[in-house]
Order: structure tokens, then sequence, then C-alpha cells
């Protein structure tokens, strides 16, 4: 599976895409988990102490936005695209 990550995320891992693996019947939840073993410094940045989606973060399967899905739990499939904006403020 692949994550498009955009803006300051794009900075931090030095890439514009990441693969993960993920089993059969895996949640976007997992999915992020594979992600931050590659690149341990994005959990706290996008994730907060409930382990939950920062408010300002979202996070889309496919173009689908998981929050109007099952959240965190909203499954995944190994072909899917994971895109992760961080927020962006300009004007």
């Amino acid at each position: 599976m692949k994550f498009k990550l955009y803006a300051t995320l794009r900075q931090a891992v030095g890439s514009k895409e990441v693969e993960v693996d993920v089993e059969p019947g895996a949640r976007i939840g997992d999915a992020l988990e594979k992600l931050f073993e590659k690149h341990p410094s994005l959990r706290a940045v996008v994730l907060d102490e409930q382990g939950e989606l920062r408010h300002h973060y979202h996070l889309f399967i496919n173009g689908r936005d998981i929050r109007y899905q099952a959240g965190m739990d909203t499954p995944v499939q190994p072909d899917d695209v994971i895109a992760l904006f961080p927020p962006v403020a300009g004007g």
C-alpha cells in the first residue's frame, strides 16, 4: 500500500511517498502503525494522546475521508492509496 505525504510530512520523511505492507483484513490504524515503524517521529505529529488522528490532519483512502467511514477502523486493501495531509495555513 502506498502513503502519499504532503507539505511538512514530505519534509519530515524526505519523500512524497512511502510503501508499507499490510495483512489481509487490516485497518487504517494498522497501516499507520507500519508507517510509524518506518518513520517513528510521525506518530506524535499525526496522532493525539488517545491514538486518534489529530483534528487538523486529514487521511483519505482512495480519495475518501476516513472521518466519513469507520475512522481508524476503516478497512484497507494492499493496493489502496492513502493520502495524509497535515494542517496548512496561508493567505
